[in-house]
């Protein structure tokens, strides 16, 4: 009987340390900088009005501004210069070079 009891004790223990451990490893994760990107992302396409109408053109298909080829930027469609960083017309952070 003693046992029992303690091989109960054990279990309900082990449950909560792994609760409490999950709860942890969440938090971490929801505050990461990756989660927050995710995030403005997931913003920024709900805000973007749908336009089934008008495909994003392929990338190598885009027309060159000012000596510079261009490329879209998935948040919005607009067009940006392959080298920006940062979209001009929505702000998404694109992973360009700097010059």
């Amino acid at each position: 009987m003693g046992f029992v009891i303690g091989l109960t004790i054990w279990l309900i223990g082990a449950l909560i340390f792994f609760f409490i451990l999950y709860l942890v490893i969440q938090t971490a994760v929801d505050n990461s900088e990756l989660a927050q990107t995710l995030r403005n992302i997931e913003r920024l396409l709900a805000a973007r009005p749908a336009s089934p109408e008008r495909p994003l053109p392929e990338r190598g298909a885009l027309p060159q501004e000012d000596g510079e080829q261009q490329e879209v930027c998935p948040g919005c469609g607009a067009h940006a210069g392959i080298s920006a960083e940062i979209c001009p017309a929505c702000g998404l952070r694109l992973g360009g070079t700097a010059d």
